[in-house]
């Protein structure tokens, strides 16, 4: 690894640490000494009402909680995890708007039978097919929905 790299490297993880972040607006992978980005995706995971309450069943379903730790390891073991996480359920929450200047906060209102945010990755992938395929890899695939957006990158400041 030339010496750029393992300098940038170690100061992303300084300033992952210090700020407790891990995304970063885009990944940067190197290649011989050059610097190549790989686009970022997040994948949205939307789950059934049944879904989100067998993770939150008293200790959670260790299947349910074991798929997701399968799922997470390959991202790792591919190098294409950046981040993610499972979000409480929506009652849990608050819808936030700010109308004439005044922010209103209240709970989500729920159809029954509506798909719920149940949390999200941040991978890197080469290509939208390539995310495409890992998405579809995901447990709530199978019973619910993943949602594929691509991330903006953001212009340096």
């Amino acid at each position: 690894m030339p010496r750029f790299a393992r300098i940038w490297l170690v100061v992303s993880l300084l300033a992952a640490a210090v700020t407790g972040s891990m995304v970063v607006s885009y990944a940067q992978a190197s290649i011989e000494g050059t610097q190549k980005t790989l686009p970022q995706f997040t994948f949205l995971v939307w789950e059934s009402k049944a879904e989100i309450d067998r993770r939150a069943k008293a200790g959670g379903d260790p299947d349910y909680w074991g798929a997701y730790k399968v799922y997470s390891e390959q991202l790792q073991a591919e190098g294409m995890m950046l981040g993610g996480s499972a979000v409480e359920p929506p009652l849990s929450g608050r819808m936030v708007r700010t109308v004439a200047g005044r922010v209103q906060a209240a709970a989500p209102k729920l159809q029954d039978g509506e798909m719920r945010l149940g949390g999200y990755f941040i991978v890197q992938a080469k290509d939208l097919e390539t995310a495409v395929a890992w998405a579809g890899k995901c447990p709530a695939a199978l019973t619910g929905a993943v949602e594929v957006r691509p991330n903006v990158v953001m212009p340096a400041p």
